[in-house]
């Protein structure tokens, strides 16, 4: 009973409370609304702002192809001993040499005994041929037909003999086919003796060809003999012209052009030389530790460097370069001088991480990075 008392007095004094404070409370209430309102307003914000939030990227001039390579002679003519060979040369190590040059000379002694050989059988080709020739004429003589022959109607005393006729006619014909059988074979052996002579002749010929065999110097150069331990040898000669030789990966094949610019660093006297590049392989080469294959390519260099030396160089490239990432289907969203992004239409080509504008920007512009479905015309950009 006290408690329900107790109750009554304290409803009745929070009704009186409630009345004198009504003004106040409802300025609370309304408080504690707008904290909540503004609350979930700035939570809406901070979260625009996040999905507006992006990495900006400048768009800026390509970087240049940069490595390293050696220089080398422009030309190099080797050319390696065979091992039937002697080689006969006055020439000293690293001695300068001019085009047409004589720097050597080859004697095959295999190939001059075989001459030998050659020429003392064409001499007794000759000997035999002379022999034949003889013979068959002194054949032809001794076997003339006696005139008296020839009239088949006449005997020894001018008369006619008839009977006699027929023999003498038959002895006549054997006469002529045996004298006919022997040219023919005389002839034959004529003929067989002459090719053979022809035959060594031509043999002769190839083989004096082939004896000797003098090296002349392809260009100006230094000339070198290169003695192995097989017991080979190579003769070399060097051009004085000199080229940088370097290698390009496939991945950067496009930024190696024949006819580009190229600045070389000369440790040797401290400068920097600029060329142009003149020969670019298209045959590949293979790397170790990997299946992208390298290409060669050339520049030439001048007195100053130093054949085998080790020189880095610089490739300078056209066009800007901006993150490969920031390009969807050939658009970049550009963030315009009020922070709002505007998409822009761009034209280049890939080139590992990277995207090589052509057209569609300058230097300087400034583009979103990593673009997301949050972002369209018009949009504020936040940048991180």
């Amino acid at each position: 009973m006290c408690i329900l008392v107790s109750e009554g007095r304290n409803l009745e004094k929070f009704k009186e409370f409630s009345k004198k404070n009504e003004k106040y409370i409802v300025i609370g209430f309304l408080a504690v609304i707008a904290i909540v309102i503004i609350g979930y307003a700035v939570s809406v914000k901070q979260k625009q702002i996040k999905n507006t939030t992006y990495e900006i990227s400048a768009a800026k001039k390509v970087t240049p192809y940069q490595g390293q390579g050696k220089i080398q002679s422009d030309s190099t003519y080797t050319m390696r001993v065979p091992k039937d060979a002697q080689l006969t040369t006055t020439l000293q190590a690293e001695q300068t040499v001019k085009k047409s040059q004589r720097i050597g000379t080859l004697t095959f002694p295999d190939k001059q005994t075989q001459l030998e050989q050659v020429q003392a059988k064409i001499s007794d080709l000759q000997n035999q041929l002379q022999s034949q020739q003889d013979t068959a004429s002194r054949s032809s003589d001794q076997l003339e037909i006696d005139p008296s022959l020839s009239d088949p109607t006449q005997d020894e005393d001018g008369q006619t003999a008839n009977s006699d006729n027929d023999s003498q006619q038959e002895m006549q014909a054997i006469q002529e086919a045996l004298a006919q059988s022997q040219q023919d074979a005389a002839q034959q052996q004529l003929d067989s003796l002459q090719d053979q002579l022809s035959d060594q002749q031509a043999k002769e010929a190839e083989l004096s060809s082939q004896v000797k065999s003098e090296e002349i110097a392809p260009f100006d150069g230094t000339f070198q003999l290169k003695q192995f331990q097989n017991g080979t040898q190579e003769i070399r000669v060097y051009a004085h012209h000199k080229i940088l030789e370097a290698k390009v990966d496939q991945d950067d094949y496009s930024q190696i052009q024949t006819g580009k610019k190229i600045s070389l660093q000369n440790s040797v006297v401290d400068k920097t030389q600029k060329s142009k590049i003149s020969f670019v392989s298209e045959l590949p080469l293979k790397q170790k530790g990997t299946d992208k294959p390298a290409y060669k390519f050339a520049a030439p260099v001048n007195e100053s460097f130093l054949k085998g030396q080790i020189v880095h160089f610089k490739v300078p490239q056209k066009g800007l370069q901006i993150p490969l990432s920031s390009v969807k289907n050939n658009k970049v969203y550009l963030v315009q001088a009020d922070k709002t992004a505007h998409q822009v239409q761009v034209t280049g080509r890939k080139l590992g991480k990277r995207f090589i504008v052509s057209a569609g920007l300058k230097k300087g512009d400034k583009i979103v990075v990593h673009p997301n479905k949050y972002l369209h015309n018009g949009v504020k950009v936040h940048e991180k």
